[in-house]
């Protein structure tokens, strides 16, 4: 199952036709902002917060001068109860799930974290997880029609309402629609305002660490299957301007997705979103990141690259450039050691 699970992986990562840059990063680093930069597209298509995660659904962002467009994947009653629901629900120890939607509408959940199972009531993340799982049956009348499966095309205006959480404003308003929790994922195209090259995706990868069920292996899967090198922000502001134990968490996330690529130097870009003027908070984290993640050497373990994430030229020229001259050079010794790896599990297998 391990080895047939492997050559799914490689069969999508040869059967792609586009370069894919993976861009990871927690909430508040400015990753939607670098985003916005990169393609051209604004909040309407790419939310942006101060606050807490805004992107709900991962977005696939490809270079297309005849396409300004989004096409949605849509959960159907089955997938949602599969891949959102199942989830949850394992999380907090319920033992049942909702086969229909008239069960998930009348299900009982738990009042307080204090009705859960012994184990899971002292968990530090069921609170969360159990006030997420009460907002989706809340809202269900709000989403409940894009259920359909399939896919839909639609207009880049006409996307937030798809790709977003509710703003605090929305909430606090009672005008709080969750139609994110219908889509799978969504693809858009639209012209890069400095593309290098034709055949090239973004992919945005939400969820790195919020208190969601599923959320690691949601992020995961994504770089797994969606990308062939990963930008993982960083931004020097008080409180976030060192390397912690979340980034080293994050680092062996990326270590099981890179599989068998044998030198994380190859799939990681660390970017810090800095604004030039080398302030303290700046020399901290640029410092911290030496010492701790390259050994005192410089791109030792993991290159490093600096630049403002709202400045389009900064973001080209300090960037996207490296990452793609190191493509350009490294990529095919990438795809030729996820080849090695996966046909050496066949052959141990055989033997």
């Amino acid at each position: 199952a391990e080895a047939v699970g492997l050559l799914r992986i490689l069969e999508v990562r040869y059967s792609r036709n586009t370069i894919n840059i993976g861009v990871s990063g927690r909430a508040r680093v400015g990753k939607s902002t670098l985003l916005q930069s990169m393609s051209g597209l604004t909040d309407e298509q790419i939310p942006t917060g101060s606050g807490l995660p805004v992107t709900a659904v991962r977005s696939r962002i490809f270079h297309s001068p005849a396409h300004q467009r989004a096409t949605l994947s849509l959960h159907t009653f089955d997938t949602f109860r599969e891949e959102i629901l199942r989830p949850y629900h394992v999380e907090l120890g319920l033992q049942s799930v909702p086969t229909t939607i008239g069960e998930f509408r009348a299900f009982s959940y738990p009042k307080s974290e204090a009705e859960l199972g012994e184990e899971y009531r002292d968990k530090h993340s069921s609170v969360s997880i159990l006030r997420r799982l009460k907002e989706m049956q809340e809202s269900l009348d709000t989403y409940i029609g894009d259920l359909v499966g399939g896919e839909r095309t639609l207009p880049l205006t006409d996307l937030r309402q798809f790709v977003a959480y509710p703003t605090n404003e929305q909430i606090a308003a009672g005008n709080c629609t969750r139609r994110y929790l219908a889509v799978r994922d969504v693809r858009i195209e639209c012209n890069f305002p400095y593309a290098q090259v034709d055949h090239i995706g973004i992919i945005d990868l939400p969820g790195l660490g919020e208190l969601a069920a599923n959320a690691e292996q949601y992020h995961l899967a994504g770089l797994q299957n969606e990308v062939d090198v990963v930008l993982l922000i960083k931004r020097p502001v008080e409180g976030l301007a060192y390397w912690g134990r979340e980034d080293g968490a994050t680092t062996n996330l990326l270590d099981k997705a890179r599989g068998f690529i044998k030198h994380r130097r190859d799939f990681v870009f660390i970017v810090l979103n800095s604004s030039g003027l080398n302030t303290p908070l700046e020399v901290s984290l640029r410092d911290d990141i030496c010492r701790q993640v390259n050994d005192g050497v410089d791109g030792k373990h993991f290159q490093v690259l600096e630049g403002s994430a709202a400045d389009q030229k900064s973001v080209y020229q300090s960037i996207l450039s490296p990452v793609l001259e190191h493509l350009a050079k490294r990529l095919p010794v990438m795809d030729d050691e996820v080849f090695e790896g996966t046909t050496a599990t066949f052959a141990a297998l055989k033997a």
